[in-house]
């Protein structure tokens, strides 16, 4: 069963605003390489989702994008199985072109369209993971059993080439096509037959895991090193994508096909204000965003949106929720 499925993660909705919203330029080309390896990230862990659900429902609670907090540092799972007998961590690689391990020098080499380069070695960020997922788990959960905790490294794509300078290398079978997930995940139940943990036990630690997430939110501005001018203001046409349309009598019209619509203020606000500025806009930030001139425009718009809101008057600060994302 799949509990927590994958879904786009915050920081890609904010690089995808982002990149919307950019004037060309250097800053533009630099956000769109991150944003290609975000979207093929994402891509690779909901691409297993099919896989997953070929296992027994009654057995498995799967989650997705877990981003949990271990006093020090946060740390990242692709996607995490909780049974009763063991928990097992899948690292998804989704990297196209042909990928060579090299667990001697602790690296995953890609040769892609005449070019070489390096990445970190997934098994030891799996054991990593493990170690850190255990130990959060025994601060967390009084008393936590001692569940084994494993990791497999996932490759995504049907059309990458995997080879390994060492094909005898133990870690080396810590790889699996996402094609055999179903065979592999059997195989690792087969190994591991104790039972640490009751289903209202598994239930209890779901719930603590989903209570504990934490979204990865990127200071976009400072990350990326980009002025507020660089930032392109104005409501989207929700027809043709010009920017900006035109407000007259409580409605927008395009310039450019000519067509008109009541709220397409909501996207500019939900989506792109919100996913580069933050949830937090006042009356005179919307009026800047927007492009409007009227104090009385802005403030019949955010009054229209039903937002929570602190403050009174010219103070008076809005909060724009995430579930309009």
């Amino acid at each position: 069963m799949i509990v927590k499925r994958a879904k786009p993660p915050y920081h890609l909705l904010q690089y995808e605003s982002l990149f919307e919203r950019l004037s060309p330029g250097p800053a533009k080309n630099r956000v769109e390489e991150k944003l290609k390896r975000y979207r093929a990230g994402f891509k690779g862990e909901r691409s297993i989702d099919y896989f997953l659900s070929y296992l027994p429902e009654d057995r498995y609670l799967i989650l997705h994008d877990l981003r949990l907090f271990d006093g020090k540092h946060y740390f990242q799972i692709d996607c995490l199985l909780l049974h009763p007998h063991f928990f097992l961590l899948l690292e998804v690689k989704n990297i196209a072109g042909t990928i060579t391990f090299d667990p001697r020098n602790k690296q995953l080499i890609r040769d892609f369209n005449q070019k070489r380069e390096a990445f970190e070695d997934p098994t030891n960020q799996g054991e990593i993971l493990q170690d850190q997922l255990y130990e959060w788990l025994a601060v967390l959960v009084p008393n936590f059993p001692p569940v084994p905790i494993t990791y497999r490294v996932v490759i995504a794509s049907t059309r990458t080439l995997f080879l390994a300078i060492d094909p005898k290398n133990e870690r080396v079978e810590r790889f699996v096509r996402a094609t055999y997930l179903k065979k592999e995940i059997e195989e690792v139940s087969k190994k591991y037959t104790k039972k640490y943990l009751s289903g209202s036990d598994l239930l209890f630690i779901f719930d603590l895991l989903i209570k504990h997430h934490q979204p990865r939110v990127v200071d976009l501005f400072r990350v990326e090193n980009i002025a507020p001018d660089n930032i392109i203001k104005g409501v989207a046409c929700p027809f043709c994508g010009e920017i900006p349309m035109r407000r007259c009598k409580k409605t927008w019209y395009c310039l450019s096909c000519r067509r008109t619509s009541k709220d397409a203020h909501r996207p500019a606000l939900f989506r792109s204000y919100r996913c580069i500025y933050g949830p937090k806009i006042t009356n005179k930030q919307c009026r800047d965003f927007l492009l409007l001139e009227s104090r009385s425009s802005a403030n019949h718009i955010l009054h229209s949106l039903n937002l929570k809101y602190t403050g009174e008057n010219r103070g008076r600060v809005y909060f724009l929720p995430d579930d309009q994302l």
